[in-house]
């Protein structure tokens, strides 16, 4: 590959977009629900045909990995997840799914951020595909 001084300066910007599918930005209530049935309220950062990032507390993070989470340490986690989409027709959209963990990271104390990909829409994919489709 040729370096130029544009790749070179976006390189090193740290700026080099690797995502295959676009993600809009959310502010989205969503429910997940771990794998022992626990329900807890997380908040969508944002979104994609791929999966999401979901915000919480520390709780979340605990319930999710069952208290086996460790900073630096991540062995992925599988868990359902439901929210609903906002539509300009005043009508909303439910998408339920199920998630694996991918990463998660600390925005501050005591709140994390925790990114999942979908391994299963069980029910809304036509109106999850729909809505990012219109928010392109």
């Amino acid at each position: 590959m040729i370096e130029t001084s544009h790749t070179q300066v976006v390189r090193e910007a740290g700026k080099v977009e690797r995502r295959h599918h676009f993600r809009w930005k959310s502010h989205c209530r969503a429910e997940v629900q771990t794998e022992t049935g626990a329900r807890f309220a997380a908040t969508i950062a944002n979104l994609s045909p791929a999966g999401l990032n979901l915000e919480g507390g520390q709780e979340l993070i605990e319930s999710v990995f069952d208290r086996r989470y460790q900073p630096g340490l991540h062995s992925p986690v599988t868990f359902k997840v439901y929210f609903i989409l906002p539509d300009a027709d005043a009508h909303c959209e439910e998408v339920r799914g199920i998630c694996s963990s991918i990463f998660v990271g600390r925005r501050y104390k005591g709140h994390f951020v925790l990114g999942a990909r979908f391994l299963r829409i069980e029910e809304g994919a036509a109106a999850l595909e729909r809505f990012l489709n219109a928010c392109r």
